[in-house]
């Protein structure tokens, strides 16, 4: 699968990045601070979705615009991505102003992680339309530096930050500072693309990506809900120490997801393609859901006797009292991560009936914890529970035709 290589490299350096930060992170900063910081960084997760739905629409109208002409799609990408610059100040201020006003009324709202918990938001949006552009036109090579970026220079960024007594306030400014990094870099390799004064975009372009936002908004932020939620929830219902065991083995259980991220990026404007072309799409689905599942089988089972083991390495001794959740954790991030995969493909199909349902998953999931949340066990069980419920409802939707799961791995057998 070409492309495959560059992006997963991407993803691993970016996981790799991520995993030695929160390592670090839950060493010099202890499980308070820690818990913290995992909480703050979820809630950027899900806050940045709409950022990440710039990116599929980008994505989609390089792969397929209305009107090809030979030349590479730019205009959507030009047009967007200068709104996203002008708009971000603005933004910024009303959300300064909000945690003020929150801090004001109640001074144990830690000012300083959330204000730079707004500088870690910020510049995702030039980064995710840029990321759209390049995966678009199939640039896997800048595509994997810019996001790679993200995640990989954010323990340079800590180590100072935390040796200077900042605490939570390290780990989160490290991140915001590791994103702009990758905003300006992705900046940087489109330039070309970015000049002013090109042709507007052609309003049926402009017409599918701005139409295609509301639902790829709803489907990502569902599953950026699904995929993070349990940390959030942890933090707020579990005591300081628990949230954090709880953190440190959701940093290492949902390496997992990976997997599925890897195959979204890479088939988004593949599938785009095969719909414009009609040919079948969902062959292509069936074989991405099977290596997500096969992978994440073979991950929980090495974690059941192994988790002491790698949580003491990853994470030192006093982490060890959370080691129970790493394959339990495992196995719910692979079925949630799952989600990634079904959002994109139907995104990819201009297919929206899946994406929107997928927002009820999380309600579901909310739901279940508002009222089980008592441990760390009722909390992965609500996860996995949310998983099966994407793949109950995406069968009930598509079963019967030729993107169901089921018929999709039949077909795939069959072939074999």
């Amino acid at each position: 699968m070409a492309g495959g290589p560059a992006v997963l490299a991407a993803l691993v350096a970016w996981n790799l990045g991520n995993y030695v930060f929160f390592l670090v992170a839950g060493r010099m900063l202890g499980p308070g601070e820690f818990g913290l910081v995992a909480a703050l960084l979820a809630v950027t997760v899900i806050i940045s979705v709409p950022c990440n739905a710039l990116q599929y629409g980008v994505a989609r109208s390089v792969a397929a615009p209305s009107a090809p002409n030979g030349t590479v799609p730019d205009a959507v990408y030009r047009r967007a991505w200068w709104r996203a610059v002008s708009a971000a100040p603005v933004i910024g201020l009303l959300a300064v102003a909000a945690v003020v006003v929150a801090w004001t009324i109640d001074d144990h709202v830690p000012l300083g992680p959330m204000l730079l918990t707004i500088a870690v938001i910020l510049p995702m949006g030039p980064l995710f339309l840029t990321l759209g552009q390049l995966q678009g036109e199939r640039r896997y090579g800048p595509y994997a530096l810019s996001f790679s970026l993200w995640g990989a220079p954010r323990v340079v960024f800590l180590v100072p930050l935390a040796l200077l007594g900042l605490g939570a306030a390290a780990g989160v400014g490290a991140t915001a500072l590791a994103v702009i990094t990758a905003a300006i870099a992705g900046g940087l390799l489109t330039a070309d693309r970015l000049r002013r004064g090109g042709p507007p975009p052609d309003p049926a372009d402009w017409r599918v990506f701005t139409g295609s936002l509301p639902p790829v908004v709803v489907g990502l932020s569902a599953v950026a809900l699904l995929t993070n939620l349990d940390v959030v929830a942890a933090k707020l219902a579990l005591s300081g120490d628990e949230a954090g065991y709880f953190g440190a083995a959701a940093v290492l259980g949902k390496a997992v997801i990976v997997v599925p991220q890897a195959l979204a990026i890479v088939l988004l404007p593949r599938i785009t393609e095969r719909r414009a072309s009609g040919a079948d799409t969902g062959r292509v689905l069936a074989l991405a859901t099977a290596i997500t599942l096969a992978v994440g089988a073979v991950a929980a089972l090495i974690c059941l006797p192994a988790a002491d083991l790698i949580t003491r390495i990853a994470f030192g001794a006093e982490y060890t009292p959370g080691a129970g959740l790493l394959a339990p954790l495992v196995a719910s991030s692979t079925l949630l991560g799952l989600a990634i995969l079904l959002v994109t493909h139907h995104t990819a199909r201009g297919a929206y009936r899946f994406v929107w349902a997928v927002g009820g998953v999380a309600v579901l999931q909310v739901l279940l914890l508002a009222l089980f949340h008592g441990s760390a066990a009722e909390i992965i069980w609500v996860n996995i529970v949310a998983g099966l419920a994407v793949l109950v409802v995406h069968e009930a939707i598509h079963g019967r035709d030729a993107d169901g799961i089921v018929g999709g791995l039949a077909r795939l057998l069959r072939r074999a």
